[in-house]
């Protein structure tokens, strides 16, 4: 069977359960390959390869773009009769996705091992309907079946195929950092994150929070590196100091294999100093934590983050003591979240000086408690269509009976990063983020963010031969 899965557009990274689902549909024989809607020549070829399934791996606030391409290609190549395959976060936690049009099926959580049975079903002619893990359309209406059980050694995984993303675009194999996913599942309940609602959905179907082997890793970077250069890695899994037996063993091994710098996520309250020594030893350049927000009612009550203002700025003095480049996330805007309040979190961040620190408008997703608290504090309707992913970024989905409120969390977002790098500014911002500068404040923004990047994070080379296209479609997303 021919796979093709559909991604937007290659920006900055690329989406990791894209290459462990492709590892597993190439380990079972079957042929897959990566293409690009953003391109102009995507429907010729779509049409070229002659898929049997349109895969699209979707989050919230990019959903409906998948869907308005899914419809694209059925409609205007109706020869195909490719099965179009919904996953992701938001398919998972959206069930709903399945009824609208054009939609043949749903894969809920993890699909290593559903997708690839779902598919091999199709190639030999058998009931795919029944399969765990998916919600399918027939002629007879929907067929909804219950998760499948998680996978518990993850090592039994056919390993990535980051080779998917390679071959798609030569700009993939020449970016850097490599991505890479040590660990899967998180122990902590924030409530605007998939977690704690991933949990719920897999309970009593196998241990949620699960290692890859350090040789599993590592082999997996060696792979890579084989065919492209790997000069700076990424481990984007939530923690990553989830496992300290682990990351002993890692910080041993790590620089004797690979001996590359590389940046991790972190949660504060989990730093100390033996666990930053392991980092720095290992080669460690760069850290994100979440500081979220600077509010003690907003952060740990409508949060859920259980983590007081003391645990945070000394997590950071550990970490700036080391010198890692540390990147602080903020959520500005949560539901309830006043102008004041958000101005704690400006304060905070300069406390815990941070090289930079990153702000997002909050977004509700699906599932989540805090969204379903906005919903029925009437400050967001529920229709997740209307979450875009330049949301993040540039105004808020939720709800103000006073527009100056809004006006004001909506710039505070967009001044963060400046502000806590020049703690004057944050004495001015409640002036400053009145006045009905918008999309000067977002171009500050941005611009402030890549002098960042290049000068103060530094936490990989520039290939600056590259910037000008990683820019253009960095910005693309944003409707510039």
């Amino acid at each position: 069977m021919k796979i093709l899965f559909v991604h937007e557009d290659f920006a900055v990274t690329y989406p990791q359960g894209m290459a462990y689902l492709s590892g597993a549909l190439k380990e079972a024989g079957h042929e897959t390959r990566l293409e690009f809607a953003r391109h102009r020549d995507f429907l010729e070829r779509v049409s070229k390869f002659r898929p049997d399934v349109l895969a699209y791996s979707v989050m919230t606030g990019v959903h409906t773009y998948y869907l308005d391409v899914n419809l694209r290609v059925k409609r205007e190549l109706p020869e195909l009769k490719a099965v179009s395959v919904f996953g992701g976060p938001h398919a998972t936690f959206a069930p709903g996705l399945i009824e609208r049009e054009g939609v043949d099926a749903v894969c809920v959580g993890e699909g290593e091992n559903s997708f690839r049975e779902f598919v091999d079903c199709l190639a030999d002619g058998k009931d795919y309907t029944a399969v765990a893990g998916f919600h399918v359309r027939t002629k007879d209406g929907i067929v909804r079946n219950e998760p499948a059980p998680l996978v518990s050694d993850l090592d039994s995984l056919a390993q990535p195929d980051y080779n998917l993303f390679f071959d798609a675009d030569p700009l993939a194999g020449r970016m850097i950092p490599k991505v890479f996913m040590p660990f899967r599942g998180c122990p902590f309940p924030c409530a605007f994150c998939f977690n704690h609602k991933a949990r719920q959905l897999y309970a009593g179907k196998g241990r949620w929070i699960r290692a890859h082997s350090v040789e599993y890793i590592l082999k997996a970077i060696e792979d890579v590196r084989e065919r492209h250069a790997v000069p700076f890695v990424r481990f984007d899994s939530d923690n990553f100091l989830l496992f300290p037996e682990w990351l002993e063993e890692f910080a041993e091994k790590y620089p004797q294999r690979v001996g590359v710098p590389f940046e991790v996520h972190l949660r504060l309250d989990e730093v100390d100093e033996k666990k930053a020594d392991l980092l720095v030893r290992a080669g460690c350049r760069k850290v994100e934590v979440g500081v979220e927000a600077g509010s003690d009612r907003v952060r740990m009550e409508l949060m859920n983050r259980k983590m007081d203002k003391d645990t945070i700025l000394r997590g950071c003095r550990i970490l700036n003591d080391r010198g890692f480049a540390l990147v602080c996330n903020n959520i500005i805007g949560s539901p309830s979240e006043t102008f004041t309040e958000a101005l704690e979190t400006a304060r905070l961040n300069a406390d815990a000086r941070p090289s930079y620190a990153a702000g997002y408008l909050y977004t509700p997703l699906p599932g989540t408690s805090m969204a379903e608290f906005a919903v029925e504090q009437r400050y967001f309707d529920g229709d997740f269509d209307k979450v875009g992913f330049a949301g993040f970024y540039g105004s808020s989905v939720l709800r103000y009976d006073d527009p100056m409120e809004k006006r004001r969390l909506e710039n505070l977002q967009k001044l963060l990063g400046i502000s806590v790098a020049f703690p004057v500014l944050i004495k001015a911002l409640p002036f400053l983020t009145g006045l009905p500068l918008s999309p000067i404040y977002g171009f500050i923004h941005l611009l402030w963010w890549g002098l960042v990047v290049r000068f103060r994070v530094r936490s990989c080379p520039v290939q600056i031969r590259l910037l000008p296209q990683m820019i253009f479609r960095f910005f693309s997303r944003f409707g510039y």
